[in-house]
């Protein structure tokens, strides 16, 4: 079962020097029960083709599919709600609110503020 697949993405930045090819054109296919690593050095697109596949930013062109959803053909709230039930994401930087507590930080991230069950197991995986 294919998990998460890309066709021909691509993205550019415009940059003081001209335009910056982020990702030119990339295809991948990840099947249930695989583990892949993304590595090179910096500047070669990780983080692009990462926030890409994760619904945070859009390619120029090409398509993503997660669970058989093509994920930009879906409305910005469905994608909002795509990244609460079915993405996890571990950030480099934390991206924290420093006003807020972690489990107020938490509740923000998974929509839980209003819904006591969500706060519940909040509590309970923080806990542990």
């Amino acid at each position: 079962m294919t998990i998460l697949e890309t066709e021909n993405l691509k993205k550019t930045y415009q940059a003081a020097d001209g335009e910056v090819r982020a990702l030119d054109g990339v295809s991948l296919r990840i099947e249930a029960g695989e583990m892949v690593a993304v590595h090179g050095p910096s500047g070669s697109g990780k983080s692009t083709l990462l926030f890409c596949c994760g619904s945070l930013l859009e390619p120029d062109t090409g398509g993503v599919c997660l669970n058989g959803k093509q994920i930009y053909r879906l409305s910005s709230k469905a994608r909002a709600d795509l990244r609460k039930t079915e993405i996890g994401f571990v950030f480099q930087r934390f991206h924290l609110i420093p006003y807020l507590t972690v489990l107020e930080n938490v509740l923000t991230v998974a929509g839980g503020d209003r819904n006591p069950a969500i706060r519940a197991r909040a509590e309970d995986l923080l806990t542990q």
